[in-house]
C-alpha cells in the first residue's frame, strides 16, 4: 500500500449517495490521507448503504450519521470534532479532485510554511469542464485576511484545499449563524484566521448538480437576507470602508433579486426578512458614502426600505 498522509478528509452529505463512491475513490487515488469522514446529514436516498459499503471497502473511511438535518455548515462541524489529524480538507460528496490533489496541498504547506492551501476550483457538468474561480500562482502566498478581502462582492477566492484544523475549530467557535449558506459565512471566518494561504495548482471539480440545495429556487433561499446582514457587520469589523461600501451594494443587489422572486419565496416572509436588512444597512449607510455608490443601487435601497415598511396587505404586491 502507499503511504498515507496525515490528513483528515471531511465529507458532508446530504441524498448525493449517487456521487459518494466516485467522491471518494478520487480522493484515495494515490497517495492516500489517514481519515476520510463521511457525514451523513440524515439522507433519505440510500447514502447510509453506500456510505457503510465503503466503509468496509477502505480502511480509511469512517461513517457519522446526524441525527438531525443540519446543512453543509452543521455537517461539517460534525466532521471537523470526529478529525483525528491536524490538516482537514473538505469535500463535498457529489464533487471530486484531480488525483493527488490532498498530498499535493499537503506538500505544499510543508515547503512554504502556509496554514491554508487551496486548489483549483474548476466546474462540471459532468460533460464540459470550465474554470470556475481563476486563481494566479502570483498572488501566492498572501494573507488570511485579504483572502477573506477577496470573497466580498464577488467570489474572487474559495476555501476548498487543506487548511489546519485550528483553523476550522476555532471559526466554529461561536458561530451559530442558520440558513442554507451558512457555510459561506464561515468561510470568511476561516480564511481571516489564516497567517498566510498558498495555492496548489491541483484541481477541484465542482459539480453543477440539480438536486443540490444550491441549485434551483427554494424557500431557504430567503435565509440570504439574514446572510447579507451578517456578511455587512463582519465587513465593518475587519475591512476598509470602501470593503464595507462594496457589501452594502451587494447587500442591496440581494435584496431586490429576492424581492423579484417574493411570490415563489413568500411575500410576508421575504417582507420581514428584507425589513431586518433594510434598517441593519440604514445603520451603516453615511451620507458621506452615498456618491461613491451606483446611483441605481440607492434608488433600490430607497425603494426596497420603504416596500418593507409596509402594512401586510395594505397594497397589492
Amino acid at each position: 500500500m502507499s503511504r498515507t498522509i496525515p490528513v483528515t478528509v471531511v465529507i458532508p452529505n446530504y441524498n448525493s449517495g449517487a456521487y459518494l463512491v466516485e467522491c471518494v475513490e478520487s480522493i484515495n487515488r494515490g497517495t492516500r490521507p489517514e481519515q476520510i469522514v463521511i457525514v451523513d446529514d440524515v439522507s433519505t436516498d440510500g447514502s447510509d448503504e453506500v456510505a457503510s459499503h465503503l466503509a468496509s471497502e477502505y480502511g480509511n473511511v469512517e461513517v457519522v450519521r446526524r441525527d438531525e438535518n443540519g446543512g453543509a455548515v452543521e455537517a461539517r462541524r460534525t466532521g471537523v470534532k470526529r478529525a483525528a489529524c491536524d490538516w482537514i480538507a473538505l469535500v463535498d460528496a457529489d464533487d471530486t479532485v484531480e488525483e493527488g490533489a490532498v498530498a499535493a496541498a499537503f506538500d505544499r504547506v510543508l515547503d512554504t510554511g502556509c496554514d491554508l492551501c487551496v486548489w483549483q476550483l474548476w466546474k462540471t457538468d459532468g460533460e464540459r469542464l470550465w474554470h470556475l474561480v481563476p486563481l494566479d500562482p502570483a498572488d501566492f502566498p498572501m494573507t488570511g485576511r485579504e483572502a477573506a478581502r477577496r470573497t466580498l462582492g464577488g467570489w474572487q477566492m474559495h476555501p476548498l484545499g487543506l487548511a489546519r484544523k485550528s483553523l476550522y475549530a476555532d471559526a466554529y467557535a461561536g458561530f451559530r449563524e442558520p440558513g442554507y449558506n451558512a457555510d459561506e459565512l464561515l468561510t470568511r471566518r476561516v480564511l481571516l484566521r489564516a497567517t498566510a494561504v498558498g495555492l496548489c495548482n491541483k484541481k477541484y471539480f465542482y459539480r453543477l448538480n440539480p438536486s443540490s440545495t444550491s441549485v434551483g429556487l427554494h424557500r431557504h433561499r430567503v435565509d440570504v437576507l439574514d446572510s447579507q446582514r451578517w456578511l455587512v457587520r463582519f465587513t465593518i469589523e475587519n475591512f476598509s470602508r470602501p470593503d464595507v461600501i462594496r457589501a452594502v451594494e451587494v447587500a442591496i443587489g440581494t435584496g431586490w433579486a429576492t424581492y423579484q422572486q417574493r411570490r415563489a419565496l413568500g411575500t410576508s416572509e421575504v417582507r420581514r426578512r428584507m425589513s431586518g436588512l433594510m434598517t441593519e444597512l440604514g445603520h451603516h449607510m453615511q451620507l458621506r458614502d452615498w456618491p461613491r455608490m451606483r446611483p441605481g443601487h440607492i434608488v433600490a435601497y430607497i425603494f426596497l426600505r420603504t416596500w418593507s415598511r409596509l402594512p401586510t396587505g395594505g397594497v397589492k404586491t
